[in-house]
């Protein structure tokens, strides 16, 4: 077998199904095998004789983790529904997750291992076996380790696919035993450095919310840069139904969109500007004495003093054995032991001990004080009245909830966003209670990485995300010599998803850059395309695991339904075989399941959740958050947080850089600061070139690029678009369904335009996931991201773009 093998953008829900060995099968079974997409979600059809009933999990990374009930017929999957959870108020499937019998059986699945034979991207492939791919790679790595060092291989593993095994998992313990390298965080490490820092994370680093189904306990839900009912609509019906009970949402957004439209209250806000919103309704807080003085008193660091260095005046600093924190009482207005005072003073600036200090709360009034309703207005665009209103009735009329995703986190300043949210949610008490709660809400929490992870004594070396093409085709990292001559990449299409698309491809197509490129995936995503190797796994059903990371509290049993299709096989099968090849067998002999077993009784938070294989092969679901149905997980109940005093730290006495990156300046992150996105500002010059902020919608119809070839959401989304407002399209002289060209000097895509009011001037929004063949012309959304990182948190921020737009007719360069 060889010659061009590539998706079908053209195909539909039925001539997918004339083309498939399924529905002979199902034929056999009758004509309700396979009905309407509708009727796959239904699960009231009867059964049919010889029908088997098995449970799994839709395991992408959208952070929910549906249990799903499957359906096998004759040896083939034929349907997927909602699977039942201990609590049912999380059962549900969405479009995504109804599909799975067509993602399965998709004619363009990667079916044996194959071997690229024209030149590297041009999508012309051989068949070969599994010896042959085996020995080719192994044979290669060996040769590189001796020539270029162990860390000259570099390992993607990404989240598209969230087993216990696989996430984190197998692979992780692979990379470190092959002591190659490996990149930091991509994404969402901006929200997750402010929230660690300031209010730390019970499980995780994305999980410090109270438990979802306690929306309902909120008298207010902001929900702030997060477009639930299309990223999350899992999760959107517990908002919905909190919104019946009485509480009032209030949607920040710069887009009007599906959430907007729900809310009580719906306020625009400039792209990038949500930080300075924030630190103009603590200004109001704090001036006008709405804080909340006992929480900040007894569990926050507001009454802590700050030295000139930054750092936390200490009983040690005052000649004291111990390291006890010191204030200053209010009524005796004396230094005083933090365990030995009462009512420590808030605000004040005094000399204590030769040290001249400041409490914490009012170096945080000294930071916010420059942003007055009128200038956040002036940065923001909300009116300042509006400003003085949300200070008011979140500081004033709570318990309230602010839920959040990745937008604002997709900005160079994103990280601030969480710092402030944090900071604002303690000086208001409007954390660790019933009803109030802040911060992210997935569940990582099961694997124990330690000795599971790092089977000898060497492990991965990070390398920065950001500068990792940079490192491939120059061969240093930060001044020194760091040659990367290979890639191996599994559940993960890092070039269809991550920042400045053509740097990547560029590397990959110049001489002599990368000798072995190797893919471990079902489908021919962008990362496929341009990989020497090509390996298939089996999917997700055709294995046995488990899967932790979600935004429910269980973890679920995934069992194997059918037989690994084709010559697939398990991530731990492939990665057995290579470590067998490179004399890592002995550590390599499990499993994915058995992997799994290990995992869970290493971790924590399992062993303490009594998390089990044989409880969850008996249940099926298991909670592993603490509380239970009728009282659900608080994080930091009682006001007590996983950070290093126990209380919310606004202050941060010890920031750093998560990435180690030497840009990084520790003097300016101790507190929440409003900075200027880095591209995506009306002040930068780029802009007169580049007028419009390119936004990528986060849509149902995909999860990232997955399911970007799904014949049946295809039939329902069926080509790329782009949203102008009616006066950015008017000006450049553009009507909905003309094509148009989206483009800088990074890169270019060319979509279908449609008109949206919901969009404010200046704003062009593109929903994510499409692969470059999908497009009318050369190029992808992510060519025209930018892959600059905060020095704070290695993190993409990829909405902090510039773009200009312009019609386009085929045929055009």
């Amino acid at each position: 077998m060889s010659g061009a093998t590539s998706p079908h953008p053209g195909l539909t829900r039925r001539n997918f199904l004339k083309t498939t060995g399924l529905v002979a099968g199902a034929a056999v079974a009758g004509s309700a095998a396979l009905p309407t997409l509708t009727a796959l979600a239904e699960d009231t059809q009867p059964m049919h004789k010889g029908d088997q009933i098995f449970h799994s999990a839709c395991v992408p990374n959208c952070e929910n983790t549906c249990r799903l009930k499957l359906t096998v017929r004759d040896g083939k999957l034929v349907k997927a529904t909602a699977g039942d959870f201990p609590n049912n108020e999380y059962k549900r499937i969405c479009l995504k997750g109804m599909s799975h019998v067509f993602r399965t059986y998709h004619p363009d699945r990667i079916k044996y291992p194959m071997k690229r034979v024209g030149e590297r991207g041009s999508g012309e492939w051989e068949r070969i076996s599994w010896d042959d791919a085996i020995s080719e790679i192994t044979e290669c790595w060996k040769r590189l380790h001796e020539q270029y060092g162990k860390q000259s291989i570099l390992f993607f593993n990404g989240t598209g696919n969230v087993g216990v095994s696989t996430c984190s998992g197998i692979p992780t313990k692979f990379m470190n035993a092959m002591e190659g390298s490996k990149t930091t965080g991509v994404f969402d490490y901006n929200a997750v450095t402010g929230f660690q820092r300031t209010i730390g994370f019970a499980f995780s680093v994305f999980w410090n919310q109270n438990e979802i189904v306690d929306v309902k306990n909120a008298k207010n839900l902001f929900i702030w840069g997060a477009n639930m009912p299309d990223s999350q609509p899992h999760n959107w019906h517990f908002m919905r139904e909190a919104q019946e009970q009485g509480t009032k949402i209030w949607f920040i957004d710069p887009k009007f969109n599906t959430g907007a439209s729900k809310a009580d209250e719906y306020i625009p806000v400039r792209c990038g500007s949500d930080t300075a919103v924030m630190m103009a309704m603590m200004r109001l807080i704090i001036e006008r004495d709405w804080i909340d003085r006992e929480f900040c008193r007894d569990h926050t660091v507001a009454p802590f003093l700050v030295k000139n260095d930054g750092l936390f005046l200490r009983e040690s600093d005052l000649g004291g054995a111990g390291e006890d924190y010191v204030v200053v009482d209010a009524k005796t207005h004396k230094e005083m032991l933090l365990a030995e005072a009462s009512d420590p003073e808030l605000f004040g600036e005094f000399d204590v001990g030769g040290y001249h200090v400041k409490t914490a709360l009012t170096m945080l009034k000294e930071v916010v004080d420059e942003f007055s309703p009128e200038y956040a207005e002036k940065l923001s665009t909300v009116p300042a009245a509006k400003i003085e209103e949300l200070a008011e009735v979140y500081a004033l009329d709570g318990p309230n909830t602010i839920f959040t995703l990745f937008g604002p986190d997709r900005f160079y300043n994103g990280h601030f966003f969480s710092h402030a949210m944090a900071a604002m949610a303690g000086i208001t008490g409007n954390i660790g209670k019933p009803g109030a709660s802040i911060g992210e809400h997935v569940l990582w929490t099961y694997l124990s990485g330690g000795t599971l992870n790092t089977p000898t004594k060497g492990r991965a070396t990070a390398i920065a995300s950001g500068e990792a093409v940079d490192v491939i085709r120059t061969g240093k990292y930060r001044g020194k010599d760091y040659p990367i001559k290979a890639i191996y990449a599994c559940t993960s299409n890092f070039i269809g998803n991550y920042s400045d698309q053509n740097a990547w491809i560029d590397a990959l197509m110049t001489p002599d850059c990368i000798d072995l490129f190797v893919v471990a995936d079902f489908h021919y995503t962008d990362t496929v395309r341009f990989a020497d190797i090509v390996l298939p796994p089996a999917y997700w059903f055709e294995k046995e695991d488990v899967t932790g990371n979600a935004t429910h509290p269980y973890a679920i049993m995934q069992e194997k339904c059918i037989e690994p299709l084709f010559e697939s096989k398990t991530d731990a099968e492939i990665i057995n075989l290579l470590a067998e090849k490179m004399g890592l067998g002995e550590y390599f002999q499990q499993s994915d399941i058995e992997y799994t077993e290990e995992a869970l009784k290493k971790s924590k938070a399992a062993v303490a959740n009594n998390v089990t294989i044989e409880r969850l092969r008996k249940e099926g679901a298991v909670r592993c958050l603490p509380g239970d149905d009728d009282n659900p997980f608080i994080f930091a109940e009682g006001g007590v947080f996983p950070t290093p005093t126990k209380r919310l730290e606004f202050y941060c006495e010890k920031p750093t850089s998560f990435a180690k990156d030497p840009k990084f300046d520790p003097s300016i992150e101790h507190l929440p600061h409003f900075i200027p996105p880095l591209e995506a500002w009306p002040e930068n010059d780029l802009y007169q070139k580049y007028p419009l902020v390119f936004l990528q919608d986060h849509t149902r119809w995909r999860m990232h690029t997955q399911w970007a070839y799904d014949p049946v959401l295809r039939e329902l989304d069926p080509e790329p678009v782009a949203y102008l407002s009616p006066q950015d399209a008017e000006k450049r002289g553009i009507k909905r369904g003309d094509l148009i060209r989206i483009f800088n000097d990074r890169g270019q895509i060319v979509v279908k335009a449609l008109i949206s009011k919901g969009l404010p001037p200046g704003v062009v929004n593109c929903p994510k996931g499409w692969q470059r063949d999908q497009y009318v012309a050369p190029g992808s959304f992510q060519e025209l991201t930018q892959r600059t990182s905060t020095p704070a948190s290695d993190n993409h921020i990829q909405f902090d773009v510039l773009v200009e737009v312009e019609s386009y007719k085929e045929g055009d360069k």
